[in-house]
């Protein structure tokens, strides 16, 4: 199971994750495609003669669609794979050469552009174990005595917290991790099950394990990293399995040691992206005693609504997460890309589950775009309230669950119009997301305004 979180408090502030397929994503992998074309001869009007001239038929067509229906496989199944963002630039770039390079003909087609596909897809196919290694090139092994003295008990305990994450055994993570760490792990394992889902990891086989040189054991810590392969499987309602990533992962396990003895403090991922850490959000976090997850990848995606309805396993990310209790419920903060390209609107979103269903609403600020167009089944309210109708559009699935929705009293309404920047609400079920795609969003504002829907809610 990878990982990228940190602890909000104490927890230095690297990427750590929580599972394999949490953090940087998960994958399923494969991928094909072919075509053909056909002209009534072999003649010079070919538009692909020896000669590379062009005719009256639109040859162009086929080799278009056939490259384009490459790409859509690559993106949707090899892209998969945890990829590194600029392996897909380049194997989108590469297939729009050989565009222009197969315009010389079917056998140009045959020689040069599917070499060429097959070779990009195989070095991005491998970029995730690439990543591994040179992450842990990079990091110095401890001498031998300390190696052989710490590193079989470490390797138990990282094939021990697989199981027991894939099973939800608190107790018995609970034996070997650090208080602020169980506590963060519990409230994301809560929240698992809250959406009724499972990350099942099985079939570990751990390639090397290195103890390294820094820090030493005398200061009470031990970083180890593992190399290693599974089978992660996030498991949906009725263990419907969303996807399945049997990639090779690296990962440095950080431990505290007392009395001898390890315990798990914290799960950096080598593949994490540092260029999306923000650090006010850092500062954020452990000012208000929440935990701090920097890519914490797709484990609790939603897959539904309006906010999410282009959101993809194979793409989208959830960055910059924080979670922790308030009123001894669950709330999360974090960016939602939904493409995961960076060039996205990113949402700001902070999220509660609510002790009621509400079906589905939608209080769409009129200064703000729609984040996409609206699912079946929803229709529009006026309301009576004039100030409401002249800044919100409200949407719902059932105009009598309106009524009763306290976030839409003239009182929380006028809080969310205050701010800085437009605020939209979305309503799934029983779940609601406070959430913003504008620049001057922040988290500490959204938490305010969620605190104060606790009160509205009664909560």
């Amino acid at each position: 199971m990878t990982q990228n979180q940190n602890g909000g408090r104490d927890e230095r502030a690297h990427a750590v994750m929580l599972a394999r397929g949490g953090g940087g994503g998960s994958s399923s992998g494969g991928g094909g495609g072919g075509g053909g074309s056909s002209s009534s001869s072999h003649s010079s009007s070919s538009s692909y003669s020896s000669s590379g001239s062009t005719g009256d038929v639109p040859d162009w067509i086929w080799v278009i669609g056939l490259l384009a229906i490459i790409v859509w496989i690559v993106a949707k199944y090899v892209l998969r794979r945890e990829l590194p963002r600029h392996f897909q630039g380049a194997l989108i770039l590469v297939l729009v050469a050989v565009l222009g390079i197969t315009a010389t003909g079917t056998v140009g087609f045959i020689v040069i552009a599917l070499p060429i596909t097959a070779l990009v897809m195989y070095v991005a196919l491998r970029s995730s174990k690439r990543t591994s290694a040179l992450a842990k090139a990079k990091l110095p092994q401890a001498a031998p005595e300390i190696q052989d003295r710490y590193g079989p008990s470490a390797r138990e305990l990282m094939l021990r917290f697989q199981q027991d994450w894939s099973s939800f055994n608190y107790d018995s993570i609970r034996s070997y991790t650090t208080p602020d760490y169980f506590a963060h792990l519990e409230l994301i394992l809560k929240a698992l099950q809250m959406m009724n889902r499972r990350n099942e990891v099985s079939d570990v086989s751990v390639s090397e394990t290195r103890v390294l040189a820094d820090p030493l054991p005398q200061t009470g810590s031990l970083n180890v990293h593992f190399t290693a392969q599974a089978k992660d499987v996030l498991l949906g309602p009725g263990d419907k399995p969303y996807y399945t990533d049997t990639s090779t992962f690296g990962e440095t396990y950080r431990f505290k040691i007392e009395a001898d003895h390890l315990l798990l403090a914290g799960i950096d991922e080598d593949s994490a992206d540092l260029s999306r850490q923000n650090q006010a959000v850092v500062s954020f976090a452990s000012n208000t005693g929440l935990y701090y997850s920097l890519d914490w990848g797709r484990l609790l995606l939603p897959l539904h609504g309006q906010l999410f309805s282009g959101a993809s396993f194979a793409s989208s990310d959830i960055n910059n997460h924080t979670i922790g209790r308030y009123h001894n419920e669950i709330i999360q903060l974090y960016t939602y890309d939904p493409t995961g390209t960076h060039r996205s609107d990113n949402y700001v979103i902070a999220e509660v589950a609510l002790p009621r269903d509400y079906g589905g609403i939608i209080v769409h600020a009129k200064n703000s775009k729609l984040p996409a167009k609206l699912p079946n089944g929803y229709q529009s309210y006026p309301t009576e309230w004039n100030d409401f109708n002249e800044r919100y559009e409200l949407f719902a699935t059932d105009q009598e669950k309106i009524t009763g929705f306290e976030l839409l009293e003239p009182t929380y309404m006028e809080k969310l119009y205050a701010a800085s920047f437009p605020i939209n609400i979305e309503v799934i079920d029983n779940v609601v997301y406070l959430y913003s795609a504008d620049p001057q969003a922040d988290y500490a504002t959204m938490l305010t305004l969620l605190h104060d829907a606790f009160e509205a809610l009664k909560m």
